[in-house]
């Protein structure tokens, strides 16, 4: 893709080739737009956070024609800006290999008799979809939330009041520590600024605890009042 195309594409990403706006029925019967579920991310790769099918790679249900249609959404991507894929030819990303990405800049069309002979000659046997950290789905925690963890000198009752501020097992803010896991952080570390003693650790725990106790509770009133709710 050249640079110019890459102006073009950035302009017109939220918008079909016909100038209509990109739409979705999205999950749960929901509509919205197919852009608004891809992160940009600074690497270049514009990573797919809607449905993902066994292979890790994204899918996306829009209408044609008044019929639903599911395609993939690195296709759909590539039809919206650049156009029609040549006939028998599969999108590959060799830039990133991330079965995510839907950026046209990181995938070229290679012709179907000619995939093994690419996958071979490339030494990678298959994309992989890349779950890593927030990406993955049952994520509990931020980066953020990882550096300031990891922070944290170590000192008596420090691992019960994490696990009670970011409400996970005192075995997942262990696992966080020792770095068994979010690996791909490498040697990262928050600011210094973010350390904190243990009286103020505790202060900021019962602070979050009283506010998601005054959500729930906004929740509670808002469930009984709507009309028709159980008396």
């Amino acid at each position: 893709m050249t640079e110019g195309h890459t102006i073009v594409a950035d302009v017109i990403a939220h918008w079909n080739r016909d100038g209509s706006r990109a739409s979705g029925l999205g999950g749960g019967g929901h509509t919205h737009g197919f852009w608004s579920k891809v992160l940009k991310r600074p690497d270049g790769c514009w990573v797919w956070l809607g449905y993902l099918d066994k292979n890790g790679a994204g899918k996306f249900c829009t209408m044609v024609a008044g019929k639903r249609v599911t395609v993939r959404a690195a296709v759909y991507a590539w039809r919206e800006l650049i156009g029609e894929i040549p006939a028998k030819h599969s999108l590959i990303a060799v830039v990133c290999w991330n079965a995510r990405c839907v950026n046209p800049a990181h995938r070229i069309g290679v012709p179907h008799r000619d995939l093994s002979r690419w996958f071979h000659a490339l030494g990678r046997p298959y994309e992989h979809a890349d779950n890593r950290g927030e990406l993955c789905g049952r994520a509990r925690l931020r980066e953020e939330d990882v550096l300031f963890i990891r922070v944290q000198p170590t000192a008596y009752g420090l691992v019960p009041l994490l696990a009670r501020l970011y409400q996970v097992s005192t075995v997942t803010i262990n696992q966080v520590r020792y770095g068994r896991t979010w690996k791909h952080l490498g040697r990262r570390r928050a600011p210094v600024t973010e350390i904190l003693s243990l009286k103020s650790l505790r202060e900021l725990v019962e602070a979050r605890e009283a506010e998601r106790a005054g959500l729930q509770l906004e929740k509670d009133r808002f469930a009984t009042a709507r009309p028709g709710a159980a008396a």
